[in-house]
């Protein structure tokens, strides 16, 4: 649910034993896919080249989704090996 310009997505990994892992993430960020139906609904607004203090911020695990018009959309969120289908219903302001 998207009532706000910006939704963050962020991958929350856990170790073999369960324990949330914390810190920057090395290597690459999570990618949005968004399908050309969803395309006037959502855009990723992920930087392309963020900061260093901006990938510490947000551990290098986090992806921007723009909520542009009312109604619904879907992304997947890929990380590694890591796919998640998103569905967003955005409300008009």
């Amino acid at each position: 649910m998207c009532s706000s310009d910006l939704l963050y997505l962020m991958v929350v990994p856990y170790d073999a034993q369960g324990r949330i892992v914390v810190g920057t993430t090395t290597g690459d960020a999570p990618t949005i896919e968004i399908p050309e139906a969803s395309a006037p609904y959502l855009k990723d607004t992920t930087p392309a080249n963020p900061s260093q203090e901006l990938k510490e911020t947000l551990q290098n695990r986090t992806a921007f989704l723009k909520c542009d018009l009312a109604g619904g959309g879907q992304a997947t969120l890929k990380w590694r090996t890591f796919e998640l289908p998103v569905s967003v219903t955005i409300y008009a302001k």
